[in-house]
């Protein structure tokens, strides 16, 4: 026990006379004031465009001056004169000079007592989209700031290597256009959609990029930062996907098409085209890498909510927002016209007066018309089935209508009415359930062979009235 406290001592001791050593030295090494001049190029790069749309690229200059407190002086008179500060280049013609004052107006430089201020500087030079130029720049072109490490009036060392900036730039990018978005606003799970646009390469190389149909609550970038790469789609789900082959400084004309998932819940979506590409943190605007189609609202099939209301009951409708947008995505089926015809024939004209109808219903192929005597409770009459009166799927159509020809049977009596019944199962959920039936009382006679045939009828004559003359003698 008691080597190791030994130990510990003798530790503590070697490290205390390290730290007195290394002052002395540094007291030795520098007996004056320590300060700092310098200018520093940070980073310099093609800064994207502040505007949605906009085509240029713009120069963006960042960098850092110091000059501690004793250079005050010298600082000031180097502000009195305005001094340029960078020379800006392009293919090495100098496009640009930038004074001391333009990045430090208000000479934050000098407010402190180490004189360190950071500038952002956003140059005139731009370059197009897909223009490509050697880019230089130069800090202090003229020498005239003394940078370096001071020890009293001793110069230490000096700092020239980090003023100056030279690389080959471009306004590298890519750019998606749109051309056309699914038509409708109403859309059902199951259903099939489709956009198409333009794509552009603005790189001076080939590129291969993918295109995903994506659905998403929300009109905006992804999620995970505002670069669009693979993986960044959090929320959002791809329901269609191409992949393209751009040439340098080409386009090309894409189509998606994909499918509304099923299990997609009830609610407002945006459909966009995204370019996917693993070079977004070199683009000079990712802005323009996503387009949004105009909001669909995703509604449930009539079976679903037909489901849904026979487990929850009424209160799925309870709520206004929802019962509108529901009963605004149902098919509203009517019989709009009876009219009789010659020969006690009859013409049902239905007309589906709400949303389309959909293809489910069609394979399930359920009655879609009932005719019944109106004074008997089960004397249904004819019926006829949906694929059968309406195989070219005209109800599809919202205002489609249809017309149903019957003859009524000689076996049934014309005293009472007829009811005309549209969907007596109620298999199909409507908007509406209560303009499902029409009555109407048809007269009519129905003509055997044997009996001859209807004389025209002839209007009859109205009787002669014989006038009297007039200045006739009166008879006393």
């Amino acid at each position: 026990m008691g080597k190791v406290k030994m130990l510990m001592l003798i530790v503590f001791y070697a490290v205390a006379l390290f730290s007195f050593l290394s002052k002395v030295a540094l007291a030795q090494w520098c007996s004056g004031i320590n300060y700092y001049v310098n200018v520093e190029l940070k980073e310099v790069k093609l800064q994207e465009p502040y505007r949605y749309g906009d085509t240029k690229c713009t120069l963006k200059i960042n960098g850092k001056l110091r000059w501690d407190s004793i250079m005050r002086d010298e600082a000031e008179d180097f502000f009195r004169r305005n001094i340029p500060i960078l020379w800006v280049y392009k293919n090495g013609v100098k496009v640009e000079e930038v004074t001391l004052n333009q990045i430090d107006p208000y000479k934050n430089s000098l407010k402190d007592n180490y004189g360190e201020k950071w500038f952002k500087y956003t140059s005139t030079l731009s370059l197009t989209k897909g223009e490509h130029a050697h880019i230089k720049v130069i800090a202090d072109p003229l020498n005239l700031i003394p940078e370096g490490h001071y020890c009293g009036n001793e110069l230490r060392e000096r700092y020239e290597n980090d003023n100056l900036f030279e690389a080959d730039l471009g306004c590298q990018d890519f750019e998606i256009v749109k051309k056309s978005c699914p038509s409708g606003f109403l859309i059902f799970p199951g259903s099939r959609v489709s956009a198409s646009g333009t794509v552009a390469n603005y790189y001076n190389d080939a590129h291969t990029v993918a295109l995903p149909l994506i659905i998403s609550r929300d009109a905006s970038l992804p999620r995970g930062g505002p670069h669009l790469r693979e993986g960044s789609f959090r929320e959002d789900s791809s329901i269609g996907h191409v992949t393209l082959d751009l040439q340098a400084q080409s386009r090309r004309n894409f189509t998606l098409t994909g499918v509304i998932p099923p299990d997609t819940p009830p609610g407002r979506y945006y459909l966009g085209v995204a370019v996917l590409n693993r070079l977004a943190e070199e683009e000079a605007n990712i802005r323009n890498n996503i387009f949004w189609c105009p909001p669909i609202v995703v509604q449930p099939t009539a079976q679903q909510l037909g489901s849904e209301m026979a487990k929850r009951g009424p209160e799925v409708l309870r709520n206004q927002k929802t019962r509108k947008l529901t009963l605004a995505s149902l098919p509203d089926l009517t019989v709009v016209k009876v009219e009789e015809t010659k020969g006690c024939s009859v013409k049902i004209t239905i007309k589906n007066l709400g949303a389309p109808l959909q293809n489910s219903f069609y394979g399930s192929n359920p009655v879609l018309l009932k005719i019944a005597e109106d004074y008997r409770i089960r004397g249904v009459v004819a019926s006829f089935t949906l694929n059968q009166v309406d195989p070219n799927k005209v109800l599809k159509k919202t205002n489609g209508e249809i017309i149903i020809s019957w003859r009524i049977p000689k076996n049934v009596s014309l005293t009472h009415p007829f009811k005309f019944i549209v969907d007596p199962n109620r298999a199909i959920l409507e908007s509406n359930e209560n303009n499902n039936v029409v009555r109407k009382k048809i007269i009519c006679v129905h003509r055997s062979k044997k009996m001859p045939p209807n004389r025209p009828l002839v209007k009859p004559k109205k009787p002669s009235i014989k006038r009297h003359p007039k200045n006739l003698p009166v008879l006393r």
